[in-house]
């Protein structure tokens, strides 16, 4: 692997003054900042690292933590052995947002062979950032929060938010031990701790390729539409994105 140099790419000196201690950045973000910033880093070649940019890498840290925490207060009421619905049932959707689950673990599992932790950290930052958060999980709300407890809408949503949960812990824990560990204790499981299981395994479904190549086109009209929303909120012809209508 490469040095560890300062942000400006120099080398580090205790003369200069540009020394990086790793206890300071623990004690002010905590241990799995610095995980993740390894993590995120090509270690093969030589790396730059400064408080600006365990910052930014803790604001993605807070995004992955909010995220697992958004995921983990929507399935409180749901239980895997009697709530869960097939496959097969859920809304197409849902089986897209599965589909997406299985290519993050997919990618991550050949990642951790290769030991490209960078990989396993943009895959997971992206389907956090863009699918979950910015998709899925902000239509679900229209159903999570709205729907009866057992409606089968929302119960279909809560068992693809309970797999991406689970998922998501076991591919993280490598990386990011201490949070995962720590919400891991509020789930009801038989292993004591997240260490203790297995990695999560690729489910594959037939209906795989279908579902990839019509929901791309679904993605490029939702990002059109999103852009037109907000040309309109500028220019002051709508307030907010329900006083529009749409026409395709």
């Amino acid at each position: 692997h490469g040095f560890v140099l300062d942000g400006e790419g120099r080398k580090m000196s205790k003369s200069v003054g540009n020394t990086i201690d790793p206890l300071k950045v623990m004690n002010q973000y905590g241990a799995d900042i610095l995980r993740m910033w390894v993590a995120s880093v090509d270690y093969t070649s030589d790396v730059r690292i400064s408080m600006d940019m365990l910052k930014q890498v803790s604001e993605s840290y807070r995004k992955v933590r909010n995220t697992l925490r958004f995921l983990h207060g929507n399935v409180s009421d749901f239980n895997n052995a009697t709530d869960r619905v097939a496959y097969e049932d859920l809304r197409e959707m849902d089986q897209y947002m599965y589909m997406r689950l299985q290519d993050v673990i997919k990618t991550a599992r050949a990642a951790y062979d290769r030991y490209e932790f960078a990989t396993v950290y943009t895959t997971v930052n992206n389907f956090v950032a863009v699918e979950l958060s910015s998709f899925y999980l902000d239509i679900a709300k229209d159903i999570v929060y709205i729907e009866g407890t057992d409606n089968k809408d929302r119960r279909a949503m809560q068992t693809v938010m309970y797999d991406t949960l689970m998922a998501l812990l076991k591919v993280l824990t490598p990386i990011i031990p201490h949070t995962t560990d720590e919400l891991w204790a509020y789930l009801d499981q038989e292993e004591k701790s997240v260490q203790l299981t297995d990695f999560p395994e690729v489910d594959e479904q037939a209906n795989f390729a279908e579902l990839r190549s019509k929901w791309a086109g679904i993605i490029v009209v939702r990002n059109e539409v999103l852009k037109a929303l907000e040309e309109a909120r500028n220019a002051k012809v709508i307030g907010k994105s329900l006083e529009a209508k749409l026409s395709i």
